[in-house]
């Protein structure tokens, strides 16, 4: 996210969909702009915060479900 700059003659900062992120899937590239890449930016690290709660929780209380 750090090396990728806006453009500098560009006034749609926000709204430009100039970064490319890649995928898993080497056919898959997303365009999207500055807020959508924080979305998933954010959306990814609350999945694997979530990920790692669950895996803690299950081996504090042995694996057991109420």
């Amino acid at each position: 996210m750090s090396s990728n700059t806006p453009c500098v003659d560009c006034n749609q900062h926000d709204t430009c969909r100039s970064l490319l992120l890649d995928t898993p899937a080497p056919q898959i590239t997303l365009a999207m702009n500055l807020k959508e890449l924080n979305a998933v930016q954010d959306l990814v690290e609350g999945t694997l915060f979530q990920l790692n709660l669950d895996s803690y929780l299950d081996k504090m209380c042995d694996g057991q479900d109420d």
